[in-house]
């Protein structure tokens, strides 16, 4: 039971996330020209909408269940017995933390500079225990997808105080 009622809280989540991505997000930070069949918010919107069908799901199923064995009560899925230990999820709020840390210098320090740290802590973050070997793969990673996306794809990136 105590599965059904995690889906529960997270379809719940995942519809609330997907509502405000549609109705706020998406519309502030894509515009759109007037007249346009399939804009550049079209896609966004799309997978947005594809993940909160998918959270709805999650929501139905956890209520169908709860349901049929005769639990479904609010106190049942607010109960103390149900509570979510947040130490659990400190690895993936660090992670979170990083990566919003990462996209706020990014555009100050640039893609270069902020990006070869950041993924120096990813590797070592994630179980590696050689520095080193996390630097020299870290600079030559960075180094190549800033070259192929740069002068083959000419997509620009956030330039640093170096001019790259």
């Amino acid at each position: 039971m105590d599965d059904k009622i995690r889906d529960l809280r997270s379809g719940i989540v995942i519809v609330l996330f997907s509502l405000f991505s549609y109705f706020w997000l998406i519309p502030n930070q894509i515009s759109v020209r007037k007249g346009v069949t399939i804009g550049a918010d079209y896609f966004p919107e799309l997978l947005v909408t594809i993940i909160g069908i998918c959270g709805a799901v999650l929501i139905i199923e956890g209520l169908i269940y709860l349901h049929k064995k005769g639990e479904l009560s609010l106190s049942s899925i607010l109960g103390i017995s149900n509570v979510t230990q947040l130490k659990k999820y400190l690895p993936h709020v660090i992670f979170l933390l990083s990566t919003v840390i990462y996209l706020i210098v990014m555009q100050y320090l640039g893609f270069v500079i902020a990006s070869i740290p950041f993924l120096i802590f990813l590797l070592l973050f994630f179980g590696h225990s050689k520095i080193a070997w996390c630097s020299v793969v870290s600079v030559i990673f960075v180094v190549a997808i800033y070259l192929l996306f740069s002068n083959v794809f000419r997509i620009r990136f956030p330039v640093g105080p170096f001019g790259f």
